[in-house]
Formats: C-alpha cells, sequence, structure tokens
C-alpha cells in the first residue's frame, strides 16, 4: 500500500496514541502505524524482509501486520487490525494457540524481543502487539530453527511467569529489577526448561 492511499487518515484529529517506534491512527476497522523519523528506543527495529514476511504469517495471538506501507520505494509503516482494548485478565491467554505460533514464527525465523507491555486483552482474547522489535534471520537450518524455538519458549517463559506469578508487566506500572531477578529464580528453582503453558494444572505452577 501506498503512503498516498492512506494521508487523509494521518492528521492530529484521528491520532490514537504514540509509542516509542510509531505513531497510530485509525482506519476502519484496522490501524494505520506509521514509523517514527527517529526512534524513541534502543531496540533495533526488524528488517524490511522480516516485516513483510509477518504480513504471511497465520497467528492466533500475536496481532500481524495486515499490509505495508510506502512512501517512494521506503517502508514507512504498516496496517494492523484494530482491538479494543479490556481490563487485564489472564484467564484469556489461550496457552496451547500461543504455543502453536512460536512454533510458527520460529520456523520462519523470528525470535521474540521485548514482549513486556506488548500485549492487549481484547473481544476476550489476549495478543501480543507492536512485534515489530523481533529479530528476524531466515531459516537454512533445523538447527537455527531449533534455536529460534529454544530462545522463544525462554522469552515467552520469563514473561508469563512474570505476568502471571509476579504482577509484572501490568499497564501503567514500572518493573522492578527484583522482580525480574525473582522470575529467574523461580524458573530456575522449578525447573522450567520446557513451555510454561504446558505445567499449568501442575503442582509445579503455584499462582
Amino acid at each position: 500500500m501506498e503512503l498516498v492511499e492512506i494521508e487523509g487518515f494521518i492528521n492530529e484529529n484521528n491520532l490514537l496514541g504514540q509509542g516509542s517506534e510509531v505513531s497510530v491512527y485509525g482506519y476502519d476497522d484496522q490501524v494505520i502505524k506509521i514509523f517514527h523519523e527517529e526512534r524513541k528506543t534502543a531496540i533495533e527495529r526488524i528488517s524490511n524482509q522480516g516485516l513483510i514476511n509477518m504480513t504471511n504469517l497465520s497467528l492466533k495471538t500475536f496481532n500481524t501486520p495486515t499490509d505495508i506501507i510506502y512512501d517512494n520505494g521506503e517502508i514507512v509503516g504498516y496496517l494492523e487490525k484494530r482491538l479494543y482494548e479490556e481490563d487485564l485478565n489472564i484467564d484469556y491467554i489461550d496457552y496451547e494457540s500461543l504455543k502453536e505460533d512460536i512454533r510458527t514464527l520460529s520456523d520462519n525465523g523470528y525470535t521474540m524481543v521485548d514482549l513486556g507491555y506488548n500485549y492487549i486483552c481484547s473481544d476476550g482474547k489476549f495478543y501480543f502487539s507492536d512485534l515489530t522489535c523481533f529479530k528476524y534471520l531466515p531459516p537454512k537450518s533445523e538447527f537455527m530453527i531449533e534455536k529460534h524455538y529454544k530462545d522463544n519458549i525462554k522469552e515467552i517463559n520469563k514473561f508469563l511467569v512474570g505476568l502471571i506469578d509476579f504482577g509484572m508487566y501490568r499497564k501503567g506500572e514500572e518493573t522492578s529489577l527484583t522482580k525480574s531477578y525473582l522470575v529467574h529464580d523461580y524458573i530456575v528453582n522449578n525447573r522450567i526448561v520446557d513451555y510454561y503453558g504446558d505445567y499449568k494444572g501442575t503442582d509445579i505452577i503455584k499462582k
């Protein structure tokens, strides 16, 4: 999609919010996300090819881009399904679908980064959004795919344990370094080496 096609929606009256990477504008049942000219985060943005390929992924728990926005051949932003935020409800987390999505991301060369506060509860579901800090490396071997998967499992486990067991990542709150250490110790002491969601319902996970 060319920027000129949607320029009429990119104005102050249509602005929904701003983040460290993008300004967000309403666009029917989607949102327009335009990258800032100067990034407000030290985390590197996903490669152009990684962003483009992400539009072709079929994921249930990650709000992936639906189209890429170009201006004179340069990527300046993307479209995304519009989600209306509800209060946090951890019962919305679909652990099975999340695990399937992580497998898909890993198989396609993605490593998750900066999950932290980049989630949203909407319409009775739990989604991750703002995926443009993910790392992308085209999968060239089974070894690399499995490395992506192991790294992604570690990342999602830190997020889920932090959110569910230690109350981290609540919107509007800052996470203390102490809690990060507690999450690490919890994972090590409970020997959570595989996917956290697989332990749900066992004596290992204590909420």
